[in-house]
């Protein structure tokens, strides 16, 4: 965990005459020495505490404490080596603490530290409103389009201080990577952002080693003589170069499928016959079909088509929650896909058509990802509308078995002045991130990372 302390230390000592000469100590004694800390965000499904441990190097009495976290109680632990103080902490906090203390190996002595307690791991800032993230396996890489400005952002995942962008004219809105050619490809929004001028109907592909545009495509029934409202929604590719896109027609609530052949120059064909309310596509796990979900409104049924099988094939659940769908998400390595329907969450195995039980779990924004160092779980940031609190809307971290139905853990989150966007579980590095939209700079968007170990329970 990183840490950031600041110290200052002082310490009471008889006055020294300085007429009389001092006899160096034999030994020398160590300084008392902060060593770290580490937190815990309360649990509100166990209705348990959180409390922020400042370790020390000797044992230690606490003088005095002075901190920013709220209804704060201390004692020291380990031996008095350490200092736990307890507090209804939340996520995504930050925690002023000033600390007096008394080295008990030397007494009579005296230390002050100063130090800065963050509830996650790191923070960072970039410029724009995100509208599509993907996540770069091969390349430990986060893609992310955002408009005001329109920019594609390429953030590694070793150090996301680093970074590489391309600004366009018209907005990206929507990203997928091909696994078969390994090409980037961006969709836009049919209208500039501010002044709704210009126009465009082409998903264009990018080199993801250099950002360089390599060639572009029509995605419009009617070519450039097309409608000018005619946006690709998303985009899905297999491993064998076929691809969906769900397009969005002008004066038309029904999306479209066309299909892409990236064997043969990214060739585009159309088949109305399958109009419909589809509201998006995700590559199936083992990248040999594409998964097609439709509208939040049209339940969670999903459908599946492949080079080989092209016409879209059924798959009804047995349960059948509330027509509308708050959260989706398939897993990205087995054939597991995860629903929530207006308070009721299912996992299904699509292979054996089991279903889990279903797991009451109301949220009014949802976003989450499969934990894929735990069978079965799965973490979320979740945002609840309390209508008759005067907080608003409140925000948590959960962590829950699917396969059990149940919710193991749920922490509260300071995220009240943001806006969730999007959450990802980063599998090698045991990393969850969550995007925001900053509330205090609006064209802003925030990732914020926390460690798994924090939130497993």
């Amino acid at each position: 965990m990183a840490i950031s302390v600041v110290f200052s230390c002082s310490k009471d000592d008889d006055p020294v005459n300085p007429n009389v000469p001092v006899t160096p100590p034999k030994t020398t004694i160590d300084s008392l020495k902060l060593l770290g800390y580490s937190y815990e965000v309360g649990n509100t499904i166990t209705n348990s505490g959180g409390s922020i441990t400042v370790r020390f190097n000797h044992p230690v009495i606490c003088n005095s404490v002075k901190t920013d976290a709220k209804e704060a109680t201390w004692k020291t632990a380990n031996g008095d080596s350490a200092l736990v103080i307890s507090s209804p902490i939340e996520f995504n906090s930050e925690y002023n603490i000033e600390l007096n203390m008394t080295d008990k190996t030397t007494p009579g002595r005296t230390w002050s530290f100063t130090l800065k307690a963050k509830t996650f791991n790191e923070r960072y800032k970039y410029e724009g409103i995100v509208q599509s993230v993907i996540y770069d396996y091969e390349r430990e890489r986060i893609w992310m389009a955002t408009i005001l400005p329109n920019r594609l952002y390429g953030i590694s995942m070793a150090d996301p201080t680093k970074e590489v962008h391309k600004d366009f004219e018209l907005c990206p809105n929507v990203l997928a990577l091909n696994p078969y050619n390994d090409k980037l490809y961006v969709g836009f929004n049919t209208h500039d952002y501010d002044e709704a001028k210009l126009y465009d109907r082409k998903v264009h592909v990018l080199d993801p080693k250099t950002l360089k545009e390599e060639s572009a495509f029509v995605v419009s029934l009617d070519g450039d003589k097309g409608l000018p409202d005619s946006t690709p929604r998303s985009m899905a590719f297999t491993k064998d170069g076929f691809g969906v896109i769900v397009r969005d027609d002008f004066g038309s609530s029904a999306t479209y499928l066309c299909f892409v052949d990236s064997k043969n120059g990214n060739k585009v064909t159309y088949d109305n016959n399958w109009e419909n309310f589809y509201g998006g596509v995700a590559t199936n796990y083992d990248q040999k079909s594409i998964n097609i979900y439709l509208e939040s409104y049209n339940g969670a049924d999903f459908y599946t088509v492949s080079r080989s099988n092209p016409t879209p094939k059924l798959y009804e659940l047995k349960w059948h929650g509330s027509a509308t769908v708050d959260y989706r998400h398939f897993h990205r390595s087995k054939p597991i896909y995860l629903v929530q329907c207006l308070g009721e969450l299912c996992m299904v195995d699509y292979s054996t058509k089991k279903e889990s039980p279903v797991l009451g779990d109301y949220a009014y924004n949802d976003f989450g990802d499969f934990d894929y160092n735990k069978e079965n779980c799965v973490v979320k940031a979740t945002e609840i509308y309390y209508q008759n609190s005067f907080e608003g809307d409140v925000f948590f971290i959960k962590y829950l078995d699917a396969s059990k139905a149940e919710v193991k853990y749920s922490g509260r989150m300071d995220n009240r002045k943001c806006e969730l966007r999007s959450v990802f579980m980063h599998p090698s590095r045991d990393l969850l991130a969550i995007f925001f939209v900053d509330a205090y700079d609006e064209n802003a968007t925030i990732m914020t990372t926390f460690d798994m170990k924090t939130i497993r329970h």
